[in-house]
């Protein structure tokens, strides 16, 4: 509270007592002005001070319900695919073998929502697509088809994921007096890719295609921490998730995503983001014990995220 009105505020209460103390009394002298005003603060004692706010009580706070959208800037690296077992003349080839160089990385989505204090539940989606043209340097048998060495071939593969998720809070709020916060992630994920190669030769027209569809369970860690820069509030955020294959499948492999990203709050419930993601895949196909399919592919690159909480 301002000291100014804090002053006045004394006088008048000091005035009230005195008041009512001619009104109870006969004589003038009960209540001096000195005894009048510390009644007077000890009564404005009792109302709290206004203070200013500091950062992390104007900064936003964790929020009930958030939504992101993320365009990403990235490429697909270290991608190898087989169609069949060795044992059934599968050949494992790269993206490079068969043409594919335009990748397109959809913008990933996702959402969460505060069931409780230190619960939430959540969604993320991401997918990828890409395709090319190329006339084969090497023969490649794929999904029991031979492509010669010399053949053109088209190609196109989808990969895409969408997780669920439970996140618990490992922090209790009122214990950190900074903004910062640290989630224990557990979930589930489908994981799907498909590949398909056409023959154009006219002479030929033939055309190979392999899917794979995938239940992984997903655990992992997130955290953030805000802070401010000048008058601008930001935040750093990071995330590490592994995802796999239980014993039940008839896969084995893995799938392991991580990312860091700076946030820049526009307004409070408003952020634009700038990081990093890297995802790295490999699964195999053991239904058979010759008849095997394999994907193994990374997919990273930089993004940028338009946020909303509130």
């Amino acid at each position: 509270m301002d000291r100014g009105i804090k002053k006045i505020l004394i006088k008048v209460c000091g005035i009230i007592i005195f008041s009512f103390s001619i009104f109870y009394s006969q004589f003038d002298d009960i209540y001096g002005d000195t005894e009048l005003e510390e009644q007077a603060e000890d009564i404005i004692e009792g109302i709290p001070e206004e203070k200013p706010k500091t950062y992390e009580e104007t900064a936003p706070t964790e929020s009930r319900l958030s939504f992101y959208l993320t365009p990403w800037i990235g490429n697909m690296s270290a991608t190898t695919f087989r169609g069949d077992a060795p044992a059934l003349g599968g050949t494992e080839f790269r993206i490079e073998d068969v043409g594919i160089k335009r990748i397109r990385l959809w913008p990933s989505f996702g959402g969460s929502i505060k069931i409780s204090k230190l619960d939430s539940l959540g969604i993320d989606i991401w997918g990828t697509t890409a395709g090319g043209s190329q006339v084969l340097s090497r023969e490649i048998n794929f999904d029991g088809f031979t492509f010669a060495a010399g053949d053109p071939i088209t190609s196109d593969i989808f990969i895409g994921h969408f997780s669920v998720f439970y996140e618990r809070s490992l922090v209790m709020p009122e214990e950190v007096p900074e903004r910062f916060y640290l989630g224990w992630v557990l979930g589930a994920s489908i994981l799907t890719w498909n590949l398909k190669l056409v023959n154009t030769d006219p002479t030929k027209n033939f055309a190979g295609e392999e899917k794979i569809w995938i239940l992984l369970p997903r655990t992992g860690l997130k955290g953030e921490k805000r802070f401010k820069i000048g008058t601008f509030p930001m935040a750093t955020r990071v995330g590490a998730f592994l995802e796999w294959v239980p014993k039940i499948s008839k896969f084995r492999g893995y799938n392991f995503d991580i990312y860091a990203e700076l946030k820049i709050f526009l307004a409070r419930a408003l952020y634009l983001g700038f990081g990093y993601r890297y995802n790295t895949t490999s699964m195999t196909n053991e239904e058979r014990a010759f008849d095997t399919n394999r994907a193994s592919f990374t997919v990273h690159g930089p993004y940028l995220t338009l946020g909303v909480d509130f």
